[in-house]
Order: structure tokens, then sequence, then C-alpha cells
């Protein structure tokens, strides 16, 4: 009886680390969509003053969500993410629009991708 409540145990422990986990993932995802949403509003105002200080912010965001990332994520994944959001910063200063663009979206649909390849659902576990 010692060994079954053990085990149940360790179970509930795992499920509560996976759970836990992907509250972690969710509320990156749904942080770093925000801000890129943010980005696209202030490319489409053309303010790139301010659009050149969200993108600072959002490198800073990044590394520190990356930090976390690691320890629930397959790392290319995130290295994919690094690497765009490492040329967000000199295309904002050169006011390259539609390059932000397509680095926002490409951004976005990777944190997407990432965020469905850690659902727990059949899919993904086979």
């Amino acid at each position: 009886m010692k060994r079954f409540i053990i085990v149940l145990f360790i179970i509930a422990g795992v499920i509560a680390f996976s759970l836990f986990s992907l509250y972690r993932i969710r509320s990156i995802k749904e942080e770093m969509t925000n801000s890129l949403s943010e980005m696209e509003q202030l490319l489409d105002a053309e303010d790139y003053d301010g659009l050149n200080q969200m993108v600072k912010d959002f490198t800073i965001q990044w590394v520190k969500q990356e930090s976390i990332l690691v320890h629930y994520v397959r790392h290319g994944q995130i290295h994919d993410i690094s690497n765009s959001v490492a040329t967000l910063q000199t295309m904002a200063e050169h006011k390259m629009g539609r390059e932000l663009y397509i680095e926002f979206s490409r951004i976005h649909w990777k944190i997407l991708h990432l965020w469905n390849s850690e659902i727990p659902v059949l899919d993904n576990i086979l």
C-alpha cells in the first residue's frame, strides 16, 4: 500500500510540474505576442522612435524569457526565435518597414508554433 501511495504522489508531482510548465509557456506566449502586436501598431503609425525603444524592450524581454524557456522547450526552436529577435534592432534603426513586418510575423508564427508543439495532444505525444 505504501508503494501505491508513493507512486500516486510521484504521478501527481509530474502532472503538477507539467501543468506549471504549460502555464509558464502560455504566459510567455501571450506576453510576447502582445508586445509584437504593439510594435506592429507603432510601425503602422510610423513612430520609429517609439518602435526603437519598444524593440529594445522586446529584446531584453526575450532574453529573460529565453532563459526560462530553455528548461521546458527544445533549444532549436528557441535559437530560431533568438536569431530573428537579434535582427529587429538593426531593422528598426534603419527604418526597414516591410522587413520588420515580415520579421514580426515570422517571430509571431515561431512563438505560436512553439506553443502548439508543447500542448499535450495526441499528435504531439506520438
